[in-house]
């Protein structure tokens, strides 16, 4: 989508499958390069895997997880795009009713696009 709008960009899907919000923060700068300009932050999994795997996770060390994977990201001059997919319909989500189907994906990445057009600029 990006390309068919004249945008020659790099897209790196950082996620780990089953990961925590401690978990994303532990690996932040592994998994986010130097020169990354924009990150889709998932704000949904890693809330639901802390209540998945343990109870031992409280929401507030999870908001407090979050709070610093966004300072870090911003303090790196990186444009933070918050997203859950928490409000995609079921009609759209695997038979787990967690993960997105390949229609799912794409009415997300729709709904993206207009976002991370106007955090990347004009293309060059």
């Amino acid at each position: 989508m990006l390309r068919a709008k004249g945008y020659n960009v790099q897209i790196k899907n950082a996620g780990k499958s089953g990961d925590t919000t401690s978990g994303m923060l532990h690996r932040l700068n592994f998994a986010v390069p130097s020169g990354t300009k924009i990150v889709i932050l998932d704000m949904g999994g890693g809330y639901f895997n802390n209540q998945k795997r343990t109870n031992l996770v409280s929401q507030l060390k999870g908001k407090a997880d979050m709070a610093a994977i966004e300072t870090q990201l911003k303090s790196r001059a990186i444009t933070v795009i918050p997203e859950n997919t928490g409000s995609m319909p079921q009609a759209y989500r695997q038979a787990d009713k967690i993960h997105l189907t390949p229609e799912g994906h794409k009415i997300f990445a729709t709904h993206l696009l207009p976002l991370v057009v106007s955090a990347l600029g004009s293309p060059h």
